[in-house]
């Protein structure tokens, strides 16, 4: 049953000014200037902490909560006019939003394990978005947030299916008062593979990823692949490749063959275009692998032992690559030498995403403590700018 989902639109924008000091890394930070970047419109009551384009470039999509009794939210902003498009109440924290190869449908996941798919149509030259299908989590016990901030949903590139993480409890994993055991080994995850065209049974099941499944992404190598990074409450952080049609691993590596730093959060990770590279950050590191062997094939310097990666993205020449984590910086990377090109700082730095076309960078977090942003950075002008601070830095 479909259910119509409402625009919204802001009567007012809102204007934030990016206030930025310089702090530690490899370049001076400087503050960002008005040339850069531009705000989004937002409700400051909802938070965004995954975004998404979409593949024709003319939406972006974000998922988080909003302040008021937790509940998820989904915004979608409309880029050619700026304004917002959708912006939807759920009942729990949502994220990962992801945007079919044809950027017509969007799914998304919530708290719950739920995974939620919109679809976008154009209704009396007003784009409207209606609910198309609710993949409803499983019925376990209620478990510590930890593992239950870990779904998440991704299209294949032909847009066929959709990949789905499943928290799930194994039957001999629960105490004699029915409640899950707090064994890691207790907790099982499962990847479903969903067929996009009607949404009513998965088409298969993969059980060989195991632990907590934080985020997946399909990969294209002479035979269907999945990548996904895992992690279980041991602090065992992994980076796995999974063969579709026979469910077994062919490819794994562990936080501990990349660096000897502690492990703390899980990995993030993205693909280049043609499936060239694997980008892999993590805590302490950032570094590429090669897709079919998983070898280390570059280290890129970060700063500072507490470093954490928590969003990566490819442009889509491959030439560049932006990351963002601790401690609250931007960064983007050329990813042929490895130099750091650009730095910029704000607040919680959660996610960031390239553009279809490579000319716009959108992040999410915060340009003054406890106010949410959304900002599409200027790629052309970061890189400009850049240069231009380079010859002062040196004197």
């Amino acid at each position: 049953m479909e259910m119509m989902l409402q625009p919204f639109r802001l009567s007012s924008l809102l204007t934030l000014l990016i206030t930025a000091t310089p702090g530690p890394g490899l370049l001076a930070t400087s503050p960002a200037s008005a040339a850069e970047y531009r705000s989004l419109p937002v409700n400051p009551q909802r938070y965004n902490s995954h975004l998404a384009f979409s593949p024709d470039g003319r939406f972006l999509a974000g998922a988080g909560y909003t302040h008021r009794k937790n509940r998820g939210q989904v915004t979608v902003w409309d880029l050619p006019s700026g304004e917002i498009s959708l912006t939807q109440l759920f009942p729990k924290y949502c994220q990962s939003p992801h945007f079919s190869p044809d950027s017509s449908l969007l799914a998304f996941t919530s708290h719950d394990h739920t995974v939620y798919v919109i679809r976008r149509h154009i209704e009396k030259r007003r784009t409207r978005w209606r609910l198309v299908a609710r993949l409803p989590g499983p019925r376990v016990p209620k478990i510590d947030s930890f593992w239950a901030l870990t779904a998440h949903v991704r299209f294949s590139p032909d847009g066929s299916q959709l990949a789905r993480s499943v928290l799930g409890v194994a039957p001999d994993a629960r105490s004699s008062t029915g409640r899950p055991s707090a064994m890691p080994g207790g907790i099982a995850f499962r990847v479903e593979l969903w067929p996009t065209d009607s949404f009513a049974v998965p088409d298969r099941v993969l059980h060989s990823a195991g632990g907590r499944v934080c985020q997946l992404a399909f990969l294209n190598t002479g035979s269907d692949t999945l990548l996904t990074s895992v992690g279980d409450r041991r602090g065992t952080n992994r980076l796995l490749a999974i063969d579709l049609e026979e469910d077994t691993i062919t490819g794994d590596i562990a936080h501990h063959q990349i660096t000897d730093r502690p492990s703390c959060y899980g990995f993030s990770f993205d693909v280049s275009p043609r499936n060239q590279q694997i980008a892999l950050g993590g805590c302490g590191f950032l570094v590429l692998l090669d897709p079919r062997s998983f070898h280390v094939t570059r280290r890129f310097t970060v700063p500072g032992e507490y470093y954490q990666c928590q969003s990566l993205s490819f442009s889509p020449d491959g030439r560049l690559l932006v990351s963002c984590g601790s401690p609250h910086t931007l960064r983007l990377w050329d990813v042929s030498t490895g130099d750091l090109l650009v730095e910029r700082e704000y607040f919680q730095p959660i996610d960031v995403a390239f553009s279809p076309d490579g000319q716009t960078i959108a992040s999410t977090g915060s340009l003054h403590k406890g106010s949410p942003s959304v900002l599409l950075w200027d790629v052309q002008a970061l890189l400009r700018n850049a240069r231009e601070e380079a010859p002062n830095e040196a004197n």
